[in-house]
């Protein structure tokens, strides 16, 4: 079948590149995505969107419910040129940033509220915007300093956005690129079209509703390009890898008043405004959300205390037995067909050499599977504890599942020719079995199970080892359509990603 590409390596801990075409899927390098404190979603229910809790105290299977509400005598602070007024500007060239995307987006709604909402006109932002600091008043809505501190919000009290103009913002743009900043101001002005169109809903379904309209925004940037918001495979995927850091702590649970979603389901949200367009998000109902979200909640205060990581020397082991045992039910249910296990993972690394393939040479990778040897091998020295280490444990098993993927495609001769859709099929199929791990359906035999935060791990994994981290590994695709593949996969299960003929 046609070869793989290595993962091109973009960080100190980089492998020597592999000159060999015929070894599908490789890793050659980590590359761990910076750790910033960031977050752009709300803190506190006095500063959110959601300012009318109707429900204010929790109950077993009662969802804190909000309502979005205008004041009911509008003011705008908006000329009458259009032009953004921000209050506290201070002159700065990220501020400006901060106006050129609230430009585009207040014009996109323009267009785009009436279209979705038959006919409503998007009404101006009448509270205005307002950039803080710690030298400046409070903008309306925040109480205490910590409510604006490393923050950005849409308070439907007021019909006003503000954010911490001190750091956050220029943060952001230094951490992630000015689609970044964009995509923070297109999810509050999306809680500004939800207080406009009347939607009430638990705050979670706002939150990810929210992220649903700013991946609609960029889309439309796509047909109508704006030179300070350039989208491509890069910005797009710094865009995403800003999300880890706006995730929800793991085991937040999805009733939480403040919760907004893992950030594996901020990126589903995402990727629909971004697939289909604003319609999408507008049909989003608590019912529609919940189906898709991925909650998961500690077990037990060890779990939680560990963060839900388990020692790297039992990952490998669990994670090969479970593959093994997930294509041995899926492939005789799905394909009328027998699943032989894999040949044991081999592993190397250090003073250890990559085992042959064939006549192929492995010198240059981390991680391949073997067509010609039915195995996976892995460096099992440098590359893949530092994985368990700097991102998790179910980064490490999504990776070695995506090779199981290509042995998938092998066995069923359903390799697409182009060496990219073969590896992004591979990522789909291992989303099939993550849904498995997930949803618990294997409990006699399976031997892993996921614990809060794991999908977050997948999604960061995704995004580091795509070819937008090197030009020399477009075979992998970019961690837009590697992360894509993958919600294929978890959403749709196996069926989604290879019809059995």
């Amino acid at each position: 079948m046609p070869p793989g590409a290595p993962l091109a390596p973009p960080s100190p801990l980089a492998k020597k590149k592999s000159k060999t075409p015929m070894i599908i899927g490789a890793v050659a390098v980590v590359a761990v995505i910076a750790i910033v404190a960031v977050v752009l979603a709300t803190k506190s229910s006095d500063t959110t969107s959601t300012t009318k809790v109707t429900d204010t105290k929790k109950q077993p299977g009662k969802d804190h419910r909000t309502e979005m509400t205008l004041k009911s005598t509008p003011r705008s602070t908006i000329p009458d040129d259009g032009s953004i007024v921000v209050q506290n500007d201070d002159g700065s060239t990220t501020t400006e940033l901060v106006k050129a995307a609230l430009t585009d987006i207040l014009g996109y709604w323009k267009t785009e509220m009436p279209a979705t909402f038959s006919g409503e006109e998007f009404a101006p932002i009448s509270g205005g915007f307002w950039a803080a600091s710690p030298d400046v008043a409070l903008p309306p809505c925040a109480k205490v300093a910590d409510d604006i501190a490393g923050n950005a919000f849409y308070c439907s009290k007021e019909d006003n956005v503000a954010w911490d103009g001190s750091k956050l913002i220029p943060d952001t743009e230094k951490n992630y690129g000015p689609l970044a900043v964009g995509v923070v101001f297109a999810h509050e002005i999306g809680h500004a079209v939800q207080a406009r169109a009347g939607m009430s809903a638990a705050t979670v379904t706002l939150e990810q509703q929210a992220d649903c309209y700013a991946g609609a925004w960029v889309n439309h940037l796509q047909d109508s390009p704006n030179p300070k918001f350039q989208v491509d495979n890069s910005t797009v995927d710094q865009a995403l890898a800003g999300f880890l850091e706006l995730r929800d702590q793991p085991g937040t649970s999805a009733a939480d008043p403040s919760a907004h979603g893992s950030a594996f389901d901020r990126l589903n949200s995402f990727q629909d405004g971004f697939e289909s367009g604003a319609s999408k998000c507008a049909a989003y109902t608590d019912q529609s959300v919940a189906d898709t979200l991925t909650e998961i909640q500690f077990s037990n205060r060890d779990e939680a205390a560990s963060g839900g990581n388990m020692a790297y020397d039992k990952i490998v082991d669990l994670t090969e037995a479970d593959l093994n045992d997930y294509w041995s039910k899926v492939f005789p249910q799905v394909y009328n067909a027998t699943w032989t296990p894999l040949n044991p993972i081999q592993r190397f690394g250090g003073s250890t050499p990559a085992p042959a393939c064939g006549a192929d040479d492995t010198s240059g990778y981390a991680l391949f599977y073997c067509v010609a040897g039915d195995y996976v091998a892995l460096d099992d020295v440098d590359t893949f504890p530092t994985i368990a280490d700097q991102i998790g444990d179910f980064a490490v098993s999504t990776l070695i599942a995506s090779q199981y993927g290509l042995a998938v495609e092998t066995r069923l001769q359903a390799a697409p020719t182009d060496p990219k859709e073969q590896n992004l099929l591979a990522d789909c199929l291992s989303g099939s079995w993550a849904a498995s791990v997930f949803n618990g359906d294997r409990p006699d035999s399976s031997s892993l199970s996921l614990s809060p935060g794991d999908l977050d791990e997948t999604a960061q994994a995704l995004l580091a080892f795509s070819s937008t981290e090197s030009s020399n590994d477009s075979a992998q695709g970019t961690g837009f359509e590697r992360v894509q593949a993958f919600r294929k996969g978890i959403l749709g299960g196996v069926k989604e990603c290879v019809a059995p003929s």
